[in-house]
């Protein structure tokens, strides 16, 4: 007798390792799909995908007894698939000047092991001067072709942490390129901090707190409605804490 279920652990066992074998050439290739949606601008996620899915699995099946265990499992599958893909998604980060985007964003790209991307970091490299000299120089109008230019470049990589500019909602088509591409948080700081933030090197606040106050009541609602994510911030939240949010939502 025990040898009889020693021989069918065996075969269980068996089994198992062609499970694992599929199951990392799933990911693998749940990987490579979401890869090629960012090359072509495609939406991650698929809802209506996923429920045919489960439906065409439980046709293969083709056994009332297991049929419950079938959905289960590939519904568990399905989420454990979402979860390697948000690794693949780029996270954007924006919101008012001064909301501390590229602070949260290193701090997220060092606890998460993924690149750190700052827009307007990029942007200073590519023209060789200052934010503020480009749009003293060049115009806003300028520094906004390179954002969105910038942007298209990023929307082609996956998995990166990247913090945004201000004014980067004031294009349509900037919103629509980080959301194909990846998911957006907006940090939102209360107005109370970011009006004793210091402004000096920010171009479209050299009115000091009237022009931080006049920004905001133009920006805000903008930055909720675009976000895929809003992330309240206190007086009293560190940059820590604000990453730990949204280390939260994406776990």
């Amino acid at each position: 007798m025990e040898q009889d279920i020693g021989k069918l652990r065996l075969e269980i066992d068996k089994i198992d390792e062609q499970i694992v074998s599929l199951l990392k050439r799933r990911f693998n290739t749940a990987k490579q799909i979401v890869e090629y949606k960012q090359k072509n601008g495609l939406e991650i996620l698929d809802s209506k995908r996923e429920n045919d899915i489960i439906e065409s699995r439980k046709r293969l099946l083709n056994d009332k007894e297991y049929e419950q265990y079938v959905e289960r499992l590939f519904l568990c599958l399905m989420d454990i698939s979402k979860s390697v893909q948000k690794n693949y998604r780029n996270i954007y980060l924006i919101g008012m000047p001064c909301s501390g985007k590229t602070s949260v964003g290193m701090i997220l790209a060092d606890r998460l092991n993924r690149k750190f991307i700052d827009t307007d970091e990029l942007i200073e490299k590519k023209c060789g001067m200052k934010i503020k000299d480009i749009f003293a120089n060049c115009g806003e109008n300028t520094f906004r072709c390179y954002e969105t230019e910038m942007l298209k470049e990023l929307s082609y990589m996956a998995g990166n942490i990247v913090s945004t500019g201000g004014g980067i909602i004031t294009n349509d088509e900037n919103i629509s390129i980080m959301r194909k591409s990846g998911t957006v948080f907006f940090i939102d700081m209360p107005l109370e901090r970011l009006i004793n933030s210091d402004m000096s090197e920010r171009p479209l606040l050299t009115g000091g707190v009237d022009s931080m106050k006049k920004l905001y009541e133009e920006r805000y609602e903008k930055y909720k409605s675009y976000s895929n994510i809003c992330i309240e911030c206190s007086v009293e939240d560190t940059f820590t804490t604000i990453s730990d949010k949204i280390i939260s939502e994406i776990m």
